[in-house]
């Protein structure tokens, strides 16, 4: 190791003598010019790569904000997610929807032949869809697949 260290201090002692009684710089003008051209170009590449990853990063997030859902409004029947479109317990489906909800159901509404899942927390709209129970709503929210998330509810007119 020692020996490499040696050799290596002789060997740049050697240009540098080299050098002087040549009368020119130990490293050539042309491999100083190339060196800092790679190393501008390097720069250069790296402000590029920048530049295009802060753009992709920025369509990146102005295109979910463009495509998202907005609130539309669904009309249909008031039901359960576990019954649907029929219910299980025989006379009043109202009793049966309020008895599914009650053991963990959510609400539902029956659209065509299309079951959505109601998704919400507000006191006021579960009131009003148990209210409407087995009767027809209009409610309005996002739907992404077979869930609505519920903004508002009100009777059907």
């Amino acid at each position: 190791m020692a020996f490499e260290f040696y050799a290596r201090e002789m060997q740049l002692m050697r240009i540098s003598v080299i050098s002087v009684i040549n009368c020119r710089p130990a490293i050539d003008s042309w491999a100083m010019e190339t060196y800092f051209q790679e190393k501008n170009m390097r720069i250069g590449m790296k402000h590029i790569s920048l530049v295009l990853g802060m753009l992709g990063l920025g369509v990146a997030l102005a295109v979910p904000s463009s495509l998202a859902a907005k609130d539309q409004t669904y009309t249909g029947t008031v039901s359960d997610a576990m019954c649907g479109k029929k219910h299980m317990m025989e006379g009043d489906a109202a009793a049966c929807l309020r008895a599914c909800v009650a053991k963990g159901s959510k609400y539902a509404l029956v659209v065509g032949d299309k079951v959505y899942t109601l998704d919400t927390s507000d006191k006021g709209a579960l009131a009003m869809l148990d209210k409407l129970a087995d009767q027809q709503a209009s409610v309005k929210g996002t739907a992404n697949g077979d869930t609505i998330t519920v903004s508002s509810v009100k009777a059907a007119q």
